[in-house]
C-alpha cells in the first residue's frame, strides 16, 4: 500500500466518520457480507449526513486495547449481527488503517473496535462512502492497495 494513499485515505475516513454513530445495517448476499450505516446528528459542511461501510471479507469486534494479530474467529451469522447490534448508536472516536494492508479499524466510544480485514489478492474487502453515491468513496483493493474517489466539486 502506497504510504501517501494510506495517509490520505486515513485522514479522509477520520474526517467524515469521527463523531458519527452506527445506526443500522443491511444484510449482504453472502455469509458475513453486511453493509453498516452511520449518521451524523448535525453534519458539518465536510461531513455527509449518512455514511456506510460495505464489509465483504472477514471482520470482528475486539476490545480497543487488543492488538489484533491472530486469525479472525469463525462465528455464526447470528453472532456477527449481535456484534453490530451491540454497537448501535455508539459514537465513532477514531478510524485507522493497517500498516501494510488496508485493514480498517473503527474505534467506538465504548472501547470496542470494529476490525475489517483489508487483505485479499483477488477481491475488494470493503468499501466506505457517503449516502448520495456522488461523494467520497474509499475501497480496499486487491493486493493490499487502497483507492480513493472524491466529489467533483
Amino acid at each position: 500500500m502506497n504510504l501517501k494513499d494510506k495517509n490520505y485515505a486515513e485522514s479522509l475516513l477520520k474526517r467524515i466518520f469521527i463523531g458519527s454513530r452506527l445506526y443500522g445495517f443491511e444484510f449482504g448476499i453472502g455469509r458475513g457480507s453486511i453493509k453498516i450505516l452511520f449518521t451524523h446528528q448535525q453534519p458539518l459542511e465536510h461531513q455527509p449526513f449518512t455514511l456506510w461501510v460495505n464489509m465483504e471479507s472477514e471482520w470482528t469486534v475486539v476490545k480497543e486495547e487488543q492488538v489484533y494479530t491472530q486469525e479472525i474467529p469463525t462465528i455464526s451469522e447470528e453472532e456477527m449481527y449481535q456484534h453490530i447490534i451491540e454497537l448501535r448508536r455508539k459514537r465513532v472516536v477514531n478510524v485507522s488503517l493497517g500498516e501494510k494492508a488496508p485493514h480498517l479499524l473503527i474505534n467506538f466510544e465504548d472501547g470496542k473496535t470494529l476490525y475489517l480485514n483489508g487483505h485479499h489478492n483477488q477481491y475488494e474487502c470493503w468499501q466506505a462512502g457517503d449516502d448520495d453515491g456522488d461523494g467520497w468513496l474509499v475501497v480496499a483493493m486487491p493486493g493490499d492497495d487502497i483507492a480513493i474517489w472524491e466529489p467533483e466539486n
